[in-house]
């Protein structure tokens, strides 16, 4: 007799500010395509993907793509509510977009936490790096401390353009909000490939 299937719903935020490539991103991710001629996004905005976690196991994965506008920021309490995870993106080609990401970080610490209190593990993104990599090449140690000092599980250099570990970051990513959901301890929950792991413990998740 065949073992009935779960499903759960979950939902990943993707902030930051005006284009940084969030919705790139996103449609990276889900569509595997890029285009360079994306509209901002007014208010909020959302794509599904399906993944088949386990033989028994189906999640249906929300990535809400918040707009960057400031006239949008008195809604974000609204656009945050339930989500068990969040990327906040910057790009390496606009150094005010990384002077941002606190700011991010503050207002979704602020307005977002999981049911046991604790905060929903937020990871950083440096996108478009296929325009910038010499920006961060020499900055990794202080990239550490700053994901440390402001309370990210980790961080990745990323481009939607070229599609740089994106379905790696992702889905571990989904996979560490899983398990501190649930307060596991071990990610026993996902059968995702050793390598995806590693690379998320490499970065200090």
């Amino acid at each position: 007799m065949q073992a009935p299937h779960k499903e759960h719903l979950y939902k990943l935020l993707v902030i930051g500010d005006l284009g940084v490539g969030k919705t790139s991103i996103i449609k990276r991710y889900v569509h595997q395509n890029f285009s360079s001629h994306y509209r901002a996004t007014i208010g909020v905005d959302f794509a599904l993907k399906v993944l088949h976690w386990d033989p028994e196991t189906v999640v249906r994965l929300q990535l809400w793509d918040i707009a960057g506008q400031e006239r949008f920021g008195n809604m974000t309490r609204v656009y945050y509510r339930e989500a068990m995870g969040a990327f906040i993106v910057f790009d390496v080609t606009r150094p005010a977009t990384f002077e941002a990401v606190a700011k991010w970080k503050n207002d979704l610490d602020s307005k977002l936490t999981l049911p046991n209190g604790k905060p929903v593990s937020v990871v950083l993104l440096a996108n478009k790096c296929d325009q910038g990599k010499d920006v961060l090449m020499n900055n990794g140690l202080k990239m550490d401390q700053f994901c440390k000092e402001h309370g990210f599980v980790g961080w990745f250099e990323t481009s939607a353009k070229n599609s740089s570990f994106i379905n790696y970051i992702v889905s571990t990513t989904c996979q560490h909000s899983m398990i501190a959901a649930v307060k596991r301890d071990t990610p026993s929950v996902c059968h995702f490939c050793s390598q995806e792991v590693y690379y998320l413990e490499r970065r200090k998740i």
